[in-house]
């Protein structure tokens, strides 16, 4: 037990903290940034790669270890759990399951999704070890975890399905909508002259749908290109595809998609997108698609539609439980079906109202401060 008025000392494996943040790193950012303001009675260690991006926290309850070691990596194996361990921690948060296997101490992991159970990396599918080794630390989270927390209902129910895991351990928790979609709590709002700016950047001579994110398997950007294929051939070509995020050489199948259907003209590749130019991209759409055939929460969606963007999305995973009437859905398996759905809502006047009267009713359920609330309850029962 703590003794009484102690400070609780909260671990954060930050290291996913970085300038080209994936989903994972944007919940590290948003989450702990909230927490240390809410909790000035906790001493908060960030263990992060690159501790340049927590030095506008200027809180007297934060300390910031430089941890170099990669995550999936020996280092976060071997030398990881030797650097948390020269630190009193009273609870570890990791947000991820990458928990390392020698760590003994109390800790809280966050799971967004079982993805790789079923989209292995080219690694874990070219190496059985690698594949092992996953499984390995997947279960070995689980089970000695003093508590889980799922981004949603559906990430809770894949974890409990495919692993067996303990339910009354799993809290879910959703995320909340990042403040690069926000200003004071309210929807963002974008000049014309805005949005005419950006697309002059760009060269958007045409109304265009709109991807972002990894391009990775799950993501389903195949049965995007061939939805796509349907639009062109519909529309007489009236619509341009702008793909967001970089390119992965490990996926070729992507490239040569778009190659094979003849759709190099009309295709955007503007690569990473940083947080500040996302909103204009959102906005400036006719439509945001989210193809994936798995997604643990949905943090597009949402940044989508706090921006004025109309949604075209997914039945697979947690998109439909996030995200509720303010979209419109599709099986990702038919890329037919996609393609009508989207040319539905970039053509509909009244499909478009009605989602963003949808989206006033979303929006609330959504908050980091709500969240950081949760989670800081978990880690202090945890630490107790």
């Amino acid at each position: 037990m703590l003794k009484a008025n102690k400070k609780i000392n909260i671990g954060i494996d930050a290291r996913m903290w970085g300038a080209k943040q994936t989903g994972i790193g944007r919940y590290i950012s948003s989450l702990s940034e909230k927490l240390v303001y809410l909790a000035p009675d906790c001493n908060f260690i960030l263990f992060m790669r690159n501790p340049e991006y927590a030095s506008h926290l200027k809180n007297k309850n934060i300390q910031v270890i430089k941890a170099k070691e990669r995550w999936y990596s020996f280092g976060e194996q071997l030398i990881f759990p030797a650097r948390l361990m020269r630190h009193s921690l009273d609870v570890l948060f990791v947000p991820h399951f990458n928990v390392p296997l020698f760590w003994r101490g109390k800790f809280v992991s966050t799971i967004h999704d079982v993805t790789p159970l079923f989209y292995p990396g080219p690694l874990q599918s070219r190496y059985n070890l690698r594949k092992a080794a996953f499984k390995k630390v997947f279960e070995s989270t689980l089970k000695k975890a003093r508590r889980i927390i799922a981004v949603s209902s559906y990430t809770r129910d894949e974890i409990i399905k495919n692993f067996h895991a303990d339910k009354e351990k799993i809290t879910v928790i959703y995320e909340g909508i990042s403040a690069l979609g926000m200003s004071g709590g309210q929807l963002t709002v974008l000049s014309t002259e805005d949005l005419n700016a950006h697309k002059d950047k760009y060269g958007l001579k045409k109304p265009y749908i709109f991807f972002v994110g990894v391009w990775r398997p799950h993501k389903n950007i195949v049965g995007l290109l061939e939805a796509f294929a349907t639009i062109k051939k519909l529309s007489g070509g009236k619509y341009a595809l702008v793909l967001g995020g970089e390119e992965d050489s490990r996926y070729p199948e992507i490239r040569a998609t778009w190659q094979k259907l003849g759709l190099e003209s009309d295709i955007i590749r503007p690569g990473f997108i940083p947080d500040t130019e996302l909103p204009f991209w959102y906005k400036a759409s006719s439509a945001v698609v989210i193809p994936s055939f798995m997604e643990g929460f949905g943090l597009v969606g949402l940044e989508a539609i706090s921006c004025g963007a109309s949604v075209v999305a997914s039945l697979g995973g947690a998109t439909p439980e996030i995200l509720q009437d303010a979209a419109v859905y599709f099986n990702p398996y038919n890329s037919e079906e996609m393609a009508q759905k989207i040319l539905y809502v970039m053509e509909s006047l009244e499909e478009r109202e009605r989602q963003r009267v949808a989206v006033a009713k979303i929006i609330p359920l959504y908050s980091w401060e709500n969240n950081a609330l949760q989670t800081m309850a978990i880690l202090r029962q945890a630490a107790s």
